[in-house]
């Protein structure tokens, strides 16, 4: 009989407590950055979890689980490291260089021996359009030249018409007369 309540005993404990999974209802991330979708999870604390971790994108539908060769993620996809999943109980995926088209509703699921399986309730991934990108150093340098060969020009011409105009009022006889006229006894 002790035997018997031994065993019973062994089988229930794990199955105790209950497995759960937890899922942010939404992340927001900028596009072309790196998106982190936590899966905490909960086991036995202080004892090592026995399992594994399946994602998927939308809905969970068997045969599409995402990996690095799902269309649309090829090789940007990394999971957290299994010791973590381990011992930290997290479960959760990055999607590097995140686009548009990678908006949506991503649900862990995770299964660990003793405790049975559990599904997410999803987090919601909303990518938003980066900050403006910095003009690049070629384009800077190539507005720089434009302003400076602008500011060239203008010197040029405001030289042009002083100078033009200096010499032309030399020419003029109206001018001639003044400067030809030495100033009356009375005005001195």
């Amino acid at each position: 009989m002790a035997k018997v309540l031994l065993v019973i005993f062994i089988m229930v404990y794990p199955g105790s407590c209950a497995l759960w999974v937890s899922q942010p209802p939404e992340t927001p991330v900028q596009k072309d950055t790196t998106a982190s979708l936590p899966c905490p999870f909960n086991a036995i604390r202080g004892k090592p979890a026995t399992g594994s971790v399946t994602w998927y994108q939308d809905k969970v539908t068997l045969g599409m689980e995402l990996s690095n060769v799902t269309p649309g993620f090829g090789g940007r996809l990394v999971s957290f490291s299994v010791s973590q999943f381990i011992r930290d109980h997290k479960a959760g995926l990055l999607i590097q260089d995140t686009q548009s088209y990678d908006a949506g509703i991503y649900v862990c699921r995770v299964e660990v021996l003793g405790l049975g399986v559990r599904t997410g309730d999803g987090t919601w991934l909303l990518v938003e359009k980066g900050p403006p990108q910095q003009a690049s150093n070629t384009e800077q340098e190539a507005h720089t030249s434009i302003l400076l060969r602008a500011g060239f020009y203008a010197l040029s011409f405001l030289s042009v018409a002083t100078g033009s105009t200096i010499y032309y009022q030399g020419k003029c006889p109206c001018h001639m007369e003044n400067m030809a006229t030495p100033p009356a006894a009375s005005e001195k």
